[in-house]
């Protein structure tokens, strides 16, 4: 018994002795699992359909992929999560948004295209006179933002445009193995801990290409090396999008079809989705909000078009939107029922 007691004496001893030594040379690195329950992530919204099947929107702390074809509504989606987040201090105080323009592409039309964003907030970084950065340029930039801006929006538009200072500097007929997967695969692994800890919010856009093979059969394929989708938390992948034309046959945006490949928060359902982007807008939740609506009957659809919400009865979902539109208090009150069916518990984790 007593030697039993000596043994037990000793293994707590020894426990003790090692934390001491990993404390001094590392510093405080040994924490009770409590902490890690303890710790809350704000969420940040996306648009309504795309919260529910992420299970409530994109937590602070995670890297998010959105890969999709060209003109698929990647980098409206990107700039309309920024704005939400904007809306929501981080526990570091306001949140800063910094876009990494990679592809110098990003048009005053993007800034000015989603309703209620605040240009002035959001710092772009991108390729100047005389200081043309090339794709590890971009990353160390970035590593950079996201260890000295704790709760910052970091996107990346895109992990696929970036172009080694080795390709950029090669002659156009040289051929060699391009190096930026490799330099991708880097970065992720150097982040992942830090954003975590800093309650980082990454973006990051990925093109998918056409690759035709076989019988000239037509397959999207991802441009940024694979090495990306072992470090991410959350991914959209777009599926296509369909015109979306008004009752006086207008175009005035797209239907967007995403698919959610992977969710970070609990109670996500994945598969495809349809959002509604209109044009000078952004996502549209109003129309989101029709669709989940009469999905669940809150808004009851007749034959020939008619739809009714309490005492309005309007033929066309279209006017419906609009009638919605222009009734801010209307839409509020049928928001709330819609939330109450679908909207998950949580606004932290």
């Amino acid at each position: 018994m007593a030697k039993i007691k000596k043994e037990e004496k000793l293994e707590k001893s020894s426990t003790i002795e090692i934390d001491d030594i990993i404390i001094k040379e590392f510093g405080k690195v040994i924490v009770s699992a409590e902490t890690i329950k303890q710790t809350n992530y704000k969420i940040i919204p996306t648009t309504p359909k795309i919260d529910i099947a992420l299970g409530g929107g994109i937590s602070e702390g995670t890297l998010t992929i959105l890969s999709a074809s060209p003109k698929h509504g990647k980098t409206c989606l990107a700039l309309q999560i920024a704005r939400n987040a904007l809306a929501i201090d981080s526990d570091f105080g306001q949140r800063e948004v910094y876009y990494l323009n990679i592809e110098s592409r990003i048009k005053e039309r993007d800034l000015n295209g989603i309703k209620g964003l605040d240009a002035s907030k959001i710092k772009i970084i991108k390729s100047t006179a005389g200081n043309i950065l090339s794709g590890e340029d971009f990353l160390k930039i970035g590593e950079k933002i996201i260890n000295a801006k704790p709760g910052a929006v970091i996107i990346f538009d895109s992990f696929s445009a970036l172009c080694s200072k080795e390709r950029s500097e090669s002659d156009l007929a040289d051929r060699f193995r391009d190096t930026i997967p490799q330099s991708i695969a880097s970065f992720i692994r150097r982040i992942a801990p830090v954003i975590s800890i800093n309650k980082s919010i990454i973006l990051g856009i990925n093109h998918m290409y056409a690759n035709t093979s076989g019988k000239g059969n037509k397959t999207w394929l991802e441009s940024s090396g694979q090495k990306i989708q072992y470090g991410l938390d959350q991914k959209l992948m777009g599926a296509y999008t369909k015109p979306w034309i008004d009752l006086q046959g207008n175009q005035i945006g797209l239907e967007v079809f995403w698919k959610v490949v992977t969710t970070y928060l609990s109670g996500g359902k994945l598969g495809e989705i349809n959002t509604f982007l209109k044009f000078g807008e952004g996502y549209s939740d109003i129309q989101e909000y029709i669709d989940l609506a009469t999905d669940v009957g809150i808004i009851d659809k007749k034959g020939a078009g008619w739809f009714t919400y309490k005492d309005i009865k309007l033929q066309g979902m279209d006017k419906l939107r609009i009638k919605l539109e222009e009734d801010p208090n209307l839409f509020a009150e049928l928001k709330a029922e819609v939330d109450t069916i679908f909207k998950p518990k949580h606004d932290i984790i």
